[in-house]
């Protein structure tokens, strides 16, 4: 791993050998290095990579190492691709797209809209799709009782978005959401939580005051108990320009918290076209107001609608189906390449 973290304590919980290659301590050329001797050491049949910084490196090191097979997940799409004006960033694009064409072995995308995508830039037989899962044991403690939500204050209600605050997930558009339904559903009490840190934080901060929502709008930061937070939401906004599969759906699914979202990506799947979800098929505040208010106007359909979601998520998205897919992939991989 290249950060210590949550991920890493858990890993370790699980009796998981666990080495950290603290990308805020080394230079990229070291990590490499060590991650070298890191895979000479241990001899993996199989390197497996998330993002594009990992998929360079890991490639590579696995190339140099002893040709070790390695594949990649791709969670979503480029946001972007960049020009030739920023030399240094082109490059970055352009090692990721050559280690992911040339190197590794499979690239499996977390949807099928995802691998539509990527198809214009690999091959068709690079690609898989395996749809990501969530731990539904470990979820169990924080779902919501029934019924749904048993509010104290009439017709009060607690929204939330869980992501990084970065272009692509259109937190904007959230604060928008909160100021249309300021505008528009002035009798309803609704508070709009944002869990989550990065870039933009300061510019959200600064348009949250200019729209004169910021009294109902907290930026909640980086928060170790998302589940329970998840869990205490009366509905969850997704509101990305594009998503792979996100994680922050299944859970709220699986926690019986209803999701609003912008149907892109495998959130389509997911919610079969809304039926486990509110979708919207244009990402514009009016749209996401007018699915919240429906999904909070009645309780007895949230309540429907909720528990049809947490039996999808129990059926076809575990960790138990995701593991014996990837599973079945590792075995094709290394049987094509000649490793028992």
């Amino acid at each position: 791993m290249l950060n210590h973290g949550t991920l890493e304590d858990e890993l370790r919980e699980q009796n998981i050998y666990v080495e950290v290659l603290d990308e805020t301590q080394l230079s990229s050329a070291r990590i490499f290095v060590n991650l070298i001797k890191a895979l000479k050491r241990s001899k993996p049949n199989i390197v497996h990579t998330h993002r594009s910084k990992e998929n360079i490196l890991g490639s590579l090191a696995a190339k140099i190492a002893g040709n070790i097979t390695s594949l990649r997940t791709a969670h979503g799409a480029p946001e972007h691709r960049p020009s030739l004006s920023r030399p240094h960033k082109y490059v970055f694009f352009l090692l990721d797209w050559l280690t992911g064409r040339f190197i590794q072995k499979k690239i499996i995308a977390v949807s099928e809209d995802l691998k539509v995508i990527l198809a214009k830039s690999y091959p068709p037989n690079q690609l898989e799709v395996i749809e990501n899962g969530v731990d539904i044991d470990a979820l169990a403690p924080y779902k919501k009782p029934q019924p749904l939500k048993n509010h104290h204050k009439k017709n009060h209600y607690k929204i939330g978005l869980v992501g990084r605050l970065v272009p692509v997930k259109r937190v904007d558009l959230f604060i928008r959401t909160a100021k249309h339904m300021q505008d528009h559903h002035p009798k309803l009490s609704i508070h709009f939580h944002i869990y989550g840190d990065g870039p933009l934080h300061n510019e959200l901060t600064q348009l949250a005051h200019s729209l004169g929502v910021n009294h109902i709008i907290k930026l909640e930061g980086h928060c170790d108990d998302i589940h329970s937070q998840i869990a205490s939401l009366d509905a969850l906004l997704i509101t990305s320009d594009h998503e792979g599969l996100p994680m922050t759906l299944l859970e709220a699914m699986a926690l019986g918290t209803p999701v609003i979202a912008y149907a892109v990506g495998g959130i389509t799947n997911v919610c079969q076209k809304g039926a486990y979800c509110w979708l919207v098929n244009q990402n514009t505040p009016e749209l996401l107001s007018q699915k919240l208010y429906d999904c909070l106007s009645s309780e007895k359909q949230r309540q429907t609608i909720a528990n049809m979601a947490v039996q999808q998520i129990n059926q076809k998205y575990s960790t138990k189906n995701n593991a014996n897919s990837y599973k079945a992939i590792y075995s094709k991989t290394l049987h094509k390449g000649g490793v028992s």
